[in-house]
């Protein structure tokens, strides 16, 4: 069996048993994805985490949230962490993938 029909027969098995499995899969994935960048940005400027926060006028407890992924950032968050690191946010929309 190839690699991809294994992988798309598990998906099915585990979306029969969980309706919103692929949503949540996706968020979850955003998540982790904003959350590498966010510690990317700071990783960049060369600075502890506590430095960081005081720099991008964040609470560093905040800030470590966001970089665990325990927190949702929403778009002014992300637009304003940006911003003040000299970087613009590009939206892409795409089709669900797996």
């Amino acid at each position: 069996m190839a690699v991809t029909s294994l992988r798309t027969e598990k998906f099915s098995i585990i979306a029969s048993r969980y309706p919103n499995f692929k949503e949540d899969l996706a968020k979850e994935l955003a998540r982790h994805r904003a959350s590498l960048r966010i510690i990317k940005l700071r990783m960049e400027s060369n600075t502890t985490r506590e430095k960081y926060a005081k720099k991008v006028g964040f609470n560093r407890t905040a800030l470590a949230r966001l970089e665990r992924g325990k927190g949702t950032p929403n778009l002014s968050t992300l637009i304003e962490l940006a911003h003040k690191n000299g970087y613009e946010v590009d939206i892409q929309l795409k089709p669900f993938g797996y």
